[in-house]
C-alpha cells in the first residue's frame, strides 16, 4: 500500500486472488495480485478527520489536506479542486497543517510519531518526493507545530508556530531564511501556551508580523504578539485584547491599508472579533459575539466581508461590514463534522470557500453561496 505502511490495517479478506485490507484512516485498499501490490479502493466512502486544507495561491485548482488518525495520517492532494484526491507519498504520520508557498510548493507539518518519522516541515518538489526539513530537536517527540507561514516577497522567509512536546510547553516560532535549510527558534513563550496562527500586515511588505497564541495561564489565556522585523524577534501585543481568548486565529484583508483580523472564543464559550489597523498595536472589537470559533478567513476582493467557521448550527457565517454583523452562509453544511480550517481563494473570477471539518472538505461552488462536499477519497 504505497504511504500507508502504518495506516494500522483494521481487517484484512482475502479471496482467491482479491485482497482487501481496511486502514484506519483512509478507508480500503485493493490487491488484485495476491497482495503483491495494492490500490486504494475508498472512492464513495472515504470519510476523514481533517485538521488543515489549503489552496495553491498560483492555482486555486491544486488544493491539499491534512489528515489524522489516533497515530497515524497523510496528505492528500487535488488537481482539479477537489473532484478528485491523490494520497501523498508521504510518511504516514499525523499531519497538523499544509501550505502552499507564493511559488505553488506544497509544505506539510508533521506531528508524530517520531518512531516512524521525524516531526516538522516537509517540502515536496515537482516530481512528487518529499523531504524533511525539520526543525527536529531530537529522537524523541520535542515539538508540535500548527502554525505555518510563507513570505510572498522573500522565497528564503519561512516562519512555523507551536509548540508542545518533550522539550515542554511554551508558544514557539521557529524562522527560516533559506527556504528551511537552517532554523532559529526567535520566541520562547510561557509554559502551557502554543502559538495557532501567524500572518504578515501587509502583502507587500515582511517586515511587520502578528502571531497569536493559546494559553492556559492567568491573567493573560490566550493573546498575540507583534514582530517589526520579518519575525526576527518578538514582543507582546495585547492592547485592546481579553484577558481571555482561547484557540485564536487571523486573516489579512485586502486593500490598502490591509487590516488583520483576530477571532477568538472567551470565557462564557463566545466567539469574538478584534481589528487591528497597526499591525497589532492597538486591537479593537467589532462588538459581534456568536457561538466559538475554529477559524476566520478574509475575502481576497472585499476588504469588508469576511467568514468565520464556527461550532454552531450554521458551521460558517459571513459578515459584509468588517464583522460588525454576520449571518448564516452554511447551505449544503448541514451533516458536516466540526469544523476545523477554513480557506479563501479566487475561482473563476470570484471568491470561494474550502473548509475542513472533522468528517471531510467540502467547498463552495462557483456562481453559487452553497457548499459541496469535496472530499470523497
Amino acid at each position: 500500500m504505497p504511504g500507508s505502511e502504518a495506516l494500522a490495517a483494521k481487517s484484512v479478506v482475502v479471496g482467491a486472488d482479491t485482497t482487501y485490507v481496511g486502514a484506519s484512516s483512509p478507508a480500503v485498499f485493493r490487491s488484485d495480485d495476491a497482495g503483491a501490490s495494492f490500490a486504494q479502493s475508498a472512492d464513495g466512502i472515504s470519510e476523514l478527520s481533517l485538521y488543515s486544507i489549503a489552496v495553491d495561491p498560483r492555482n486555486p485548482a491544486h488544493l491539499a489536506a491534512a489528515f489524522q488518525g489516533n497515530n497515524n495520517g497523510g496528505v492528500f492532494s487535488s488537481d482539479d479542486g477537489g473532484r478528485s484526491w491523490t494520497l501523498e507519498a508521504l510518511s504516514p504520520t499525523r499531519y497538523s497543517k499544509v501550505g502552499h508557498a507564493a511559488d505553488g510548493t506544497l509544505y506539510a507539518i508533521s506531528s508524530s510519531p517520531t518512531s516512524i518519522a521525524p516531526e516538522g516541515l516537509y517540502r515536496r518538489d515537482g516530481k512528487g518526493a518529499w523531504t524533511s526539513l525539520g526543525p527536529d530537536q531530537g529522537p524523541y517527540f520535542e515539538s508540535d507545530l500548527d502554525a505555518l507561514l510563507f513570505s510572498a516577497n522573500d522565497p528564503g522567509l519561512i516562519l512555523l508556530g507551536g509548540d508542545f512536546g518533550v522539550a515542554g510547553w511554551g508558544s514557539t516560532v521557529w524562522r527560516s531564511t533559506d527556504a528551511g535549510q537552517n532554523w532559529t527558534k526567535v520566541f520562547l513563550g510561557d509554559d502551557n501556551d502554543k502559538v495557532s496562527d501567524l500572518e504578515f500586515a501587509s502583502a507587500d511588505d515582511d517586515a511587520e508580523v502578528v502571531a497569536v497564541y493559546d494559553g492556559f495561564n492567568d491573567p493573560q489565556q490566550g493573546g498575540a504578539l507583534r514582530s517589526d522585523d520579518s519575525g526576527a524577534s518578538w514582543s507582546p501585543a495585547l492592547n485592546g485584547l481579553p484577558g481571555y481568548m482561547r484557540q485564536p486565529h487571523l486573516c489579512r484583508t485586502t486593500g490598502v491599508p490591509a487590516a488583520v483580523y483576530l477571532a477568538a472564543t472567551g470565557n462564557a464559550g463566545n466567539g469574538a472579533v478584534f481589528r487591528s489597523d497597526d499591525a497589532g498595536g492597538t486591537w479593537n472589537g467589532t462588538a459581534w459575539s456568536g457561538p466559538s470559533i475554529a477559524d476566520i478567513a478574509c475575502d481576497p476582493l472585499d476588504g469588508d466581508v469576511l467568514y468565520l467557521a464556527q461550532f454552531g448550527a450554521d458551521r460558517v457565517v459571513r459578515s459584509e461590514d468588517a464583522g460588525a454583523s454576520f449571518a448564516p452562509y452554511a447551505q449544503g453544511l448541514e451533516g458536516s463534522g466540526a469544523p476545523r480550517e477554513l480557506a479563501t481563494t479566487m475561482g473563476q473570477g470570484e471568491t470561494q470557500l474550502v473548509l475542513a471539518t472533522a468528517s471531510g472538505s467540502y467547498a463552495t461552488l462557483p456562481d453559487e453561496e452553497i457548499f459541496v462536499d469535496g472530499f470523497d477519497g
